[in-house]
């Protein structure tokens, strides 16, 4: 009634009109101290003696006089003020000009194997700006570098159901150590693709692939056993939560729902085209990686020691025979994410050779690799005999007037070699030929009588 009176109404007797309060520098830095909450600036001013105002007036003046974001911030923050902060929508010029890659935690229990506890997977895809088509896609328990190499070769190669995607201009990813890794950089890099990383906490510069993530969770996900976002009871336990999957029916249920949602699912942003639709009606030329180079470069990488037993990968040995001489060397292997059929080995810089695991070897590669460890153990044997040989020392006779001991000059290996071929005839006739034993001994010269 009051504020009514004091827009103009008659003023009531005995009653003074309302004080209008302004916020000043103080109020504003007492607000930001204390969180927002104007109760407690209230009290702070109270406290300090000074006049104060009704509450609810106070609150609408901080209403009136401050920005969401200014109110934002003094509650929330740097999360306050990124969410009310002001920044342009980008939109790709045309197909693979910018993929946006991420990782998401599914929100869904899954069961790896028998006998294993149920985890949440993560999911790492790569999803095109211009089209908003899902290129590639790789489901792990833990996301790391060989899983965003293992998404990226899956975009790379040419498959039967939706065609060649071609190979990126730029890539957008955020600063996570998987992305980050050396193997990825390196990847890139010999594909010829531009790696341009997200500023640090600003999803909103992906915000594409982030809005990719929620429709996985409420088009897909929700449907499935294991939903970890469904209701829950009083105990905070999942109502009618059923079996978990097992990850391969996850995996298997997820490669149909991409291919449904690139090729089936209208978006509103594409004028009602859907994904697939709008990347092949673009014609902007495709550059095409042969799948033997895809699978060549996007390999994920780690350092091993080379056994006696070969090399370890994934718990199995791996061998082969050019290991042979690499025993207790530290070589670097590539390999692809989940497949244990091989690792490419390599050594100084160069690839060296592929080695498979010990229990897929046939009685013949057995016996190549015996055979190999044999003649290798052999040279270093005669190696051994050729340098203790040749470092075996030959004294001459030490005499009266030669009591010194001197050492034998050896004759060079061609002079031997050309000994050996005159036989043991001609060494007899050299032998008996000989007349320096007739010789009186080295000394001064006699002076004359």
């Amino acid at each position: 009634m009051w504020r009514w009176v004091a827009a103009g109404a008659p003023a009531a007797r005995g009653r003074p009109s309302p004080r209008r309060v302004e916020l000043d520098d103080e109020l504003r830095d007492a607000y930001a101290r204390l969180s927002g909450n104007v109760a407690a600036v209230r009290r702070e001013q109270r406290d300090l003696g000074r006049e104060v105002v009704p509450l609810r007036t106070l609150q609408a003046v901080f209403a009136r006089e401050l920005r969401p974001a200014e109110r934002a911030s003094a509650k929330r923050g740097e999360a306050g003020r990124r969410e009310h902060g002001l920044y342009l929508r980008y939109e790709a010029p045309h197909r693979n000009a910018v993929w946006q890659a991420d990782h998401k935690q599914l929100p869904i229990l899954v069961v790896a194997a028998e006998g294993r506890r149920p985890r949440r997977p993560w999911v790492t895809q790569f999803l095109d700006d211009y089209s908003r088509a899902i290129m590639g896609w790789a489901i792990s328990l833990q996301p790391s570098s060989a899983e965003v190499l293992a998404a990226l070769r899956d975009a790379l190669l040419v498959q039967p159901a939706r065609g060649p995607f071609g190979v990126p201009v730029r890539l957008r990813w955020d600063r996570g150590l998987e992305f980050a890794a050396g193997a990825v950089e390196h990847a890139a890099l010999a594909l010829g693709v531009q790696v341009d990383p997200c500023e640090a906490y600003a999803p909103h510069e992906k915000g594409k692939i982030e809005r990719l993530h929620r429709t996985i969770a409420e088009t897909l996900i929700a449907t499935l056993p294991g939903y970890t976002d469904g209701p829950k009871d009083i105990r905070g336990r999942l109502e009618d939560a059923g079996e978990p999957l097992l990850l391969k029916q996850l995996v298997d249920a997820y490669a149909g729902w991409v291919l449904k949602y690139n090729a089936e699912r209208p978006h509103r942003a594409l004028g009602g085209l859907t994904p697939q639709a709008r990347f092949t009606a673009d014609p902007t030329p495709l550059t095409v990686v042969a799948a033997e180079d895809a699978r060549r470069l996007l390999l994920a990488r780690r350092s091993a020691g080379v056994r006696r037993d070969g090399v370890h990968h994934g718990g199995l040995p791996y061998i082969a025979v050019e290991l042979t001489e690499l025993v207790g060397e530290t070589v670097e292997l590539a390999f692809a994410p989940h497949d244990q059929r091989s690792v490419e080995v390599y050594w100084r810089g160069g690839w060296l050779c592929t080695a498979v695991p010990q229990g897929t070897l046939n009685a013949t590669q057995q016996a190549q690799i015996m055979a190999e460890r044999r003649a290798y153990s052999g040279e270093l044997r005669r190696r051994q005999r050729r340098a203790t040989k040749r470092a075996r020392g030959r004294l001459a006779p030490a005499t009266a007037n030669q009591r010194a001991a001197v050492e034998v000059a050896r004759l060079p290996d061609s002079a031997l070699e050309e000994r050996q071929r005159q036989g043991p005839r001609e060494e007899a006739l050299r032998a008996a030929a000989r007349v320096d034993l007739l010789l009186p001994p080295p000394g001064p010269p006699r002076a004359r009588e």
